[in-house]
């Protein structure tokens, strides 16, 4: 029994079962347009059907023309029998999932913000190592009065709400970053 491959229009109405040999006649007869989307009876992911063209019609891997017939047939068979096995699927699925993993792993990664992070804590801490007399004199512009405590909760010429501001900004500082490093890295891929 032949696999059964189905179709979608632009306005997500889906037609079908079609065979191979179906599918193949309606894209040498143009009525499978490239605006449309294909996926067998095995797979939930839907391919762009100018892509399965693009073989079918002579692009290799290599960018070069396919001159015979046979040769884009069996072009267009190989992609329609990795869609059949789910071998496309699962190629896109780690496709996706390396994108998202490649800011992790990059050994430029986390290691820098973590780095940039442990400079801010350093600072924070040398402002309130340093004696109180010889401080830039920051003005007790949010918060009441100074309030003694701890390394977290503010000391000397710092508010509690200003130390937790300087936190926050951190965060955000690091958070964007991170988001233009990822972006950067999933353009790259």
């Amino acid at each position: 029994m032949s696999t059964q491959f189905y179709r979608q229009a632009p306005d997500g109405s889906e037609t079908g079962p079609f065979t191979h040999e179906g599918l193949r006649a309606a894209v040498l007869s143009g009525d499978l347009t490239e605006a449309d989307e294909v996926r067998s009876e095995a797979s939930t992911l839907w391919v762009g059907a100018g892509h399965i063209k693009g073989l079918f019609l002579g692009e290799a891997a290599e960018k070069q023309p396919v001159d015979s017939d046979d040769a884009r047939r069996a072009a267009y068979d190989a992609q329609l029998e990795a869609l059949r096995t789910g071998a496309y699927e699962r190629a896109e699925q780690s496709r996706r999932q390396g994108r998202s993993a490649a800011w992790w792993h990059d050994p430029v990664g986390w290691e820098v913000y973590v780095a940039i992070l442990l400079v801010m804590v350093g600072v924070i801490y040398s402002v309130w190592e340093t004696p109180e007399h010889v401080r830039f004199p920051l003005p007790k512009r949010m918060g009441g009065p100074v309030q003694q405590g701890n390394f977290f909760f503010g000391t000397g010429p710092w508010s509690t709400l200003e130390y937790l501001l300087l936190w926050l900004d951190a965060v955000v500082v690091i958070s964007g970053l991170a988001f233009g490093r990822m972006i950067l890295t999933s353009r790259r891929k």
